[in-house]
């Protein structure tokens, strides 16, 4: 058979960039596409439309995965996926999940152009609830993997209410998303194209690398109990202060996680009742940590679960 090759048409690539980059952007420059928010959903249908295009067939399924579909020339073979996403963290960049999406939909184009069928179909996906606003994040491809926990549906969301009312406001039914899964064997390989957010191709001026592994994370939720009282008027031997359990366990993770040659990161931390003049009677915390190996996060979390305890943190 004769080798067939074609390049992606980067000008059109850059145009749908910019073309999704006015979709959810605020004044202070960042992007607000939370998951099944307005500008998400507008978005999704912006990137459907890009699929259309490039020449492929485009559905949803049960748990708002967009997916374009590109024949193969045996139908009955499992797809290659190239997939990401499209939604963001609040205030989050126009790259970051995008770029793997857009050139997912640049290849298929490049391929439905110049009249090249691949062995089997190749599916490019946008990905629903990537991110962590929703709770736990990495909603859409729990799902298809059959990975989901259900106890989320009632966890509370980040505009009010819980994750199961936001999902069926942008039209999910949760008893359908059973239908989603894919099995074992279904997919053939996984590709994705993702920005750097690290920094270390840019500073060592290498413009592209392969992954060698991926990340495990785990999130977690700590409440650190205190004393409220007066903030003038309360000794400090005399005080309760639950900032002062919480700070010290967030120096803690700083350092277990540099120890353990791993990540980790306070992301949020809710004191009350949070006035100037009170002494903090309870402060909640949100951390997670990510690795390559397994017995090394089991470690650095078994360490860290001692020191909150100690605390008397729940």
């Amino acid at each position: 058979m004769t080798e067939q090759r074609c390049t992606i048409d980067a000008e059109r690539l850059i145009s749908e960039l910019t073309e999704l980059g006015r979709v959810g952007q605020a004044a202070d420059g960042g992007y607000y596409r939370e998951a099944f928010s307005h500008a998400d959903l507008e978005g999704r249908e912006l990137v459907e439309g890009f699929m259309k295009e490039a020449g492929m067939a485009v559905a949803r399924d049960a748990a708002l995965n967009s997916i374009g579909r590109y024949e193969g020339r045996d139908s009955s073979l499992p797809p290659i996926l190239i997939g990401s996403h499209t939604d963001t963290v609040p205030g989050g960049g126009n790259y970051d999940g995008v770029l793997g999406v857009l050139s997912g939909i640049a290849v298929a184009r490049a391929l439905y152009r110049n009249g090249i069928a691949l062995k089997r179909p190749l599916e490019v996906i946008n990905f629903s609830g990537e991110e962590a606003v929703a709770p736990g994040g990495t909603f859409g491809s729990r799902v298809m993997t059959d990975n989901f926990d259900p106890g989320l549906l009632d966890q509370p969301v980040y505009c009010g209410g819980s994750f199961r009312e936001l999902l069926e406001q942008a039209g999910i039914n949760p008893s359908d998303l059973a239908t989603a899964a894919r099995g074992r064997g279904s997919v053939a390989a996984y590709v994705e194209l993702h920005i750097e957010q690290g920094g270390i191709l840019d500073e060592s001026v290498i413009p592209v690398g392969v992954v060698s592994g991926i990340v495990g994370f785990r999130r977690y939720r700590l409440v650190f109990p205190g004393r409220a009282n007066h903030a003038g008027t309360t000794p400090m031997n005399k005080r309760d202060d639950a900032l002062i359990k919480a700070a010290g366990f967030v120096l803690k993770v700083k350092e277990t996680a540099e120890s353990s040659g791993i990540v980790g990161t306070v992301g949020t931390l809710d004191i009350s009742p949070g006035a100037a003049n009170v002494i903090p009677g309870s402060v909640e915390i949100t951390f997670e940590m990510r690795g390559l190996d397994d017995a090394v996060i089991d470690e650095a979390e078994d360490a860290l679960k001692t020191i909150a305890r100690e605390q008397g943190a729940t």
